[in-house]
């Protein structure tokens, strides 16, 4: 019975190590490849699509917002230039506004508007897409 009971704590400690170690390690290889990840899409009624994606810039992740237009134009804005790393987020379409909405948790990051090429961010702040390609 003994054994067994430190043989469950040893496994349970060894994987809460590999955890703790993996995490950092993730950061650093996306410090090293400095790739991209998309952290959300949705699809827009008129064959566009909204895409949210992070990379690793120096010392913060940068947040960014991609509208891939139906003529596939592609439009970007950063959504937060000091980010932490996130694992997902959402993006709310509201097709009567031409707008989507940016959420992780209960917070709202940020409004984009698709017609107008234009992010607003939770700040107030107005940013112009770039167009990209």
């Amino acid at each position: 019975m003994r054994i067994s009971v430190v043989i469950v704590l040893v496994v349970c400690a060894i994987a809460i190590g590999a955890w703790a170690l993996a995490k950092p390690f993730l950061w650093a290889v996306d410090m090293l490849t400095g790739r991209e990840r998309i952290v959300a899409k949705q699809q827009l009624p008129n064959g566009g699509r909204i895409e949210v994606f992070q990379y690793w810039n120096d010392d913060f992740y940068n947040l960014s917002l991609r509208n891939i237009a139906e003529d596939g134009k592609q439009y970007e804005c950063v959504i937060d230039p000091d980010c932490f790393r996130i694992s997902s987020c959402k993006i709310d379409v509201d097709v009567t506004r031409g707008e989507a909405t940016v959420t992780a948790g209960s917070a709202i990051w940020a409004r984009y508007r698709w017609g107008a090429k234009e992010l607003v961010r939770k700040n107030g702040l107005l940013i112009e897409a770039d167009f990209v390609r």
